[in-house]
């Protein structure tokens, strides 16, 4: 798999004041950017073409991505309404480069270490997102049911047969990345730019499109998203990567 696709249009306004003139994917956690974490492991697993979604700050993430991976070939798609939309229309930015092969699809708040991205990359399904089951299942997370090892259900509202959390790292197949661009387009048609990404892949699951679940329960797979998903991190990660020199913001 040669391509990856990372959203990092939005705000990070859970972040308060780490993200006021700082795109989320800079945010440095144990000594780097988010951003510079995924990039590595990317590259380290043979990934050669990378695409972002930006948005605020984004000149800044450009300007990151220029000085510290020179010679990566990233495209860029901007997201010109981040304020008054969501992550699916960052997605839709970037509509025609996902259409044709398989890609590998990331938040731009995960963390994540290479052997990880490998066995995503490995899963026997065409189309998988990372799960954990050791976590505690709550509402406003990705809620999860799984048989065979196929997600059968997702929905950020608890639910009894629920049985793992689904994090912003995936693969997607052509096949299942068109049922999602099907889906944006009708939210569209309505005028709806605020769906989040995986509420397409919500919504395609129901629709019966095949999802895998990569057991990542117990592995180091976490989120950004708030100053205590932050600090958590910066407490946590620092035994788990690989060390990492001065930050670069």
């Amino acid at each position: 798999m040669k391509k990856a696709l990372i959203l990092a249009a939005g705000l990070g306004s859970r972040l308060q004041h780490r993200t006021i003139a700082l795109p989320k994917a800079l945010v440095p956690v144990n000594g780097e950017p988010v951003l510079a974490h995924q990039l590595r492991a990317l590259t380290g697993n043979g990934v050669e073409r990378i695409g972002i979604v930006v948005g605020h700050a984004g000149e800044r993430l450009v300007e990151f991505v220029a000085g510290g991976f020179p010679g990566l070939a990233v495209e860029y798609f901007w997201n010109r309404e981040y304020q008054q939309s969501n992550s699916s229309y960052s997605f839709w930015q970037a509509r025609e480069w996902v259409r044709s092969e398989p890609y590998l699809h990331f938040n731009c708040d995960i963390l994540f270490p290479p052997d990880l991205v490998a066995d995503l990359i490995r899963d026997p399904h065409a189309s998988a997102i990372a799960v954990r089951r050791d976590v505690v299942l709550a509402d406003q997370m990705e809620n999860v049911a799984i048989r065979d090892g196929r997600i059968t259900r997702m929905s950020i509202k608890s639910f009894p047969e629920a049985v793992g959390k689904a994090y912003g790292l995936a693969k997607i197949a052509p096949t299942e990345a068109a049922l999602m661009l099907a889906t944006m387009e009708g939210h569209l048609a309505h005028g709806n730019k605020n769906e989040n990404c995986y509420g397409l892949i919500r919504q395609v699951i129901d629709g019966g499109a095949v999802f895998g679940a990569l057991d990542a329960s117990h592995r180091t797979l976490y989120e950004v998203n708030t100053l205590v998903d932050l600090d958590h991190a910066e407490t946590r990660l620092a035994a788990e990567l690989p060390a990492a020199g001065p930050s670069r913001e």
